[in-house]
Parts: C-alpha cells; sequence; structure tokens
C-alpha cells in the first residue's frame, strides 16, 4: 500500500475510534429540581459534578452563578434581583444548568427549574433632611460619581474563590429598625426600596464584620455616609452604612467580627443606626434570610445513574 494512503487509512481509523468512543462514554442523569424563590432572596446550591468532565460551571437564564467546587460538589448562592418580576419580560421559570467540558465538547445538564414568585415587603414613611431627597446640582454630580466608582468595585468582586472559613453572622444582636425589602417614601414624595437591615446603633456603638474578607471601598459616601464595603469572595460582599468612624481602609483583610468602624447617623438617616447590606451574584439580598440559609439544607442535584446515551 502507497505510503500516504496508509496515513490516511490510519488517520481516519483514529478519528472513527476517537468518535465511537466518546460516543460511549456514560453520561450521569439527574432528575430535574423544582424550587420556588423570591425576588430579594438567595438560595444556597449544590451540584454533584460528572467525574469524567471538568471547567464545571452552574448557568441559570443565560448568567453564571458564582460557584467554588469542593471534592465533587459545586457550591454556590443563587439570588433573585428584587426588582425581577416588574420587568414584564422576565420569565418566572429560571431554568439552571450544570455546563461541563466532556472531552473537548461543552454538555448541559438540566438540573433546576427556578419558579419566581412574589414577596409581600412592608411599606414605611420616612423624614429626614431635605437635602437627600431635592439634590442640587452638586449633590447629584456627587452622587453619580460615587455610582460609578461603587460600580466598578461591584464588577472586580472576587469571583472564583472565597476568602471566608466561617458562616456568617449579623454583625448586632439589637432591635431592628428597618427591614430588608421595604418601600420607603421620604418626606412624603421620593419612592424608594430599601436594600439592607436597619439594625438600632446608638454613637458610638463599634461595628463588626461578618466574615473574613478584603476591603474593598471605605469613605463617606452621600447617601450611605461613611461606609465600609467587604468582600468575602464568591461574589458576596457586605456593606456597613452610616458610621460616624471609619477604621479600616482599602486593601484591609479583616476577620470575622473584627470591629471595622462606629455607628453613626451620617448621610441619609433620621437616626443612629447601622445599615447592614448584603450583595450576593450582583444583586442586593435579605441578609437575613442569607443568615438562615447557610444553616439550611443546601438544593441539592445529585445524579442517580449514568447511561450511554
Amino acid at each position: 500500500m502507497h505510503k500516504s494512503k496508509y496515513f490516511l487509512l490510519l488517520s481516519t481509523l483514529i478519528v472513527s475510534s476517537c468518535s465511537l468512543f466518546k460516543a460511549r462514554v456514560p453520561l450521569p442523569q439527574y432528575q430535574v429540581i423544582d424550587q420556588v424563590v423570591h425576588p430579594g432572596k438567595v438560595k444556597k446550591v449544590q451540584v454533584k459534578v460528572p467525574q469524567i468532565g471538568k471547567d464545571h460551571k452552574l448557568i441559570c437564564a443565560k448568567s453564571e452563578v458564582n460557584t467554588l467546587l469542593e471534592k465533587d460538589q459545586l457550591t454556590g448562592y443563587f439570588s433573585v434581583n428584587y426588582k425581577y418580576l416588574r420587568d414584564e419580560t422576565n420569565s418566572r421559570l429560571i431554568p439552571c444548568y450544570l455546563q461541563s467540558n466532556i472531552q473537548g465538547d461543552l454538555v448541559n445538564f438540566h438540573v433546576f427549574n427556578m419558579r419566581v414568585e412574589e414577596w409581600d415587603y412592608p411599606k414605611s414613611f420616612i423624614n429626614v433632611a431635605k437635602k437627600h431627597v431635592d439634590l442640587s446640582k452638586e449633590n447629584l454630580d456627587r452622587y453619580l460619581k460615587e455610582k460609578a466608582e461603587l460600580k466598578e468595585v461591584y464588577e472586580n468582586l472576587v469571583k472564583g474563590e472565597k476568602l471566608f472559613t466561617e458562616s456568617f453572622r449579623a454583625p448586632l444582636k439589637s432591635k431592628i429598625t428597618g427591614v430588608y425589602g421595604s418601600r420607603r417614601v421620604f418626606n412624603n414624595k421620593k419612592d424608594s426600596w430599601h436594600s439592607g437591615t436597619d439594625f438600632r446603633a446608638r454613637r458610638p456603638t463599634p461595628i463588626p464584620s461578618s466574615n473574613r474578607g478584603r476591603v474593598v471601598h471605605a469613605k463617606h459616601l452621600f447617601f450611605n455616609g461613611k461606609a465600609v464595603f467587604i468582600d468575602h469572595g464568591m461574589g458576596v460582599l457586605t456593606m456597613y452604612c452610616h458610621l460616624s468612624r471609619i477604621d479600616v481602609k482599602v486593601g484591609d483583610i479583616v476577620e470575622k467580627a473584627q470591629v471595622i468602624g462606629l455607628s453613626g447617623n451620617t448621610g441619609r438617616s433620621s437616626a443612629p443606626h447601622l445599615h447592614w447590606g448584603v450583595r450576593v451574584q450582583n444583586n442586593w439580598i435579605d441578609g437575613l434570610q442569607f443568615l438562615k440559609e447557610q444553616g439550611e439544607y443546601p438544593l441539592e442535584a445529585n445524579y442517580k445513574s449514568t447511561s450511554s446515551k
């Protein structure tokens, strides 16, 4: 046989064998799990990954969920934006897929269906300084500049690893004076919503960090007052607002329960308190529910068998 024809035949056999081998790789079988979720809430999820794959990702509504691979489990937090259902183009059914690279091919396994249902949030009326409702051009320019700075902070959060080793804790054990998600009307004219939890904190109460992380923003902001933002990894960020004093700086690694400043009444605030915010997967979510979710059993997707399909 001519040498060139021999090599052509050999190459064809190799390609055919590889294709046949890939076709016969047994793939895991997942049972799709339905889960009800609510705007502004979060759900801890775990997905058992195939042993034959790599580069595993959890994709929900075409967006990747920040996860961490621990042994054979992908672990992460799925959240729904507070205003998700206000957009009528958003589907109430969010499918989630495990995407795995199996022998060079991207394979999607349908693992969850997240069904978004309404949540009844309260409404409150608050009086604050007129300048924090009727913004002057100077204050509006300041706010827009600060908004752009924070956008950059959010875009650069650590996502592929976690900086904490223990569960999160509430920053204070004091009375809650403002709940997450409440519609807030300032001075009977400015309609907004509350993106965090307010704790009573007479000045000057020491404010501890909810968990280990890195300080990514620490300055006096127009609405938030003196504020500290801590990146905990896995796309999780906590925020501490209206402080009278900041005791940390950008780049500092803080430990769980470490004091980061003192409570106050700076920014758009009607009395001394701590506004504590939790951001997960680019959404401000209910921090107290986030704490409870850590103690609950996660939503788990495990494959039960393999198949030659």
